[in-house]
């Protein structure tokens, strides 16, 4: 009887650090999550240690096939303070009868 059920393993190595001839394994989701955090092609390229055209052919995978990298959130490390308009305190002249209905005076139409 055959046993049909194979163990896997997945490897952990560091792309960088494998021998240039053996073959890189690369997860779709590794690599939108390296979109999500706004590397480029290029960048990817880098990343994995591929050429320009390993990447294009990668990137002929459905589920990579049209994405673009998102724009990496970088910390803002200023305040931006308007001090261009004057602000003045303007007090309020409403008078104390004025939300005071004043139903003394009333003119009938026909």
């Amino acid at each position: 009887m055959i046993d049909a059920q194979q163990q896997q393993t997945v490897d952990t190595t560091p792309v960088s650090m494998k021998d240039e001839n053996e073959t890189k394994v690369i997860t779709v989701s590794g690599v939108l999550a390296d979109l999500d955090n706004g590397l480029d092609r290029k960048a990817i390229a880098k990343k994995y240690s591929l050429t320009t055209e390993e990447v294009r052919a990668m990137f002929q995978h459905p589920s990579l096939k049209g994405k673009r990298p998102k724009r990496a959130l970088k910390k803002i490390t200023f305040t931006l303070v308007d001090d261009t308009v004057q602000t003045s305190k303007v007090e309020d002249s409403v008078s104390e009868n004025a939300n005071e209905d004043n139903y003394n005076e009333f003119e009938i139409l026909d």
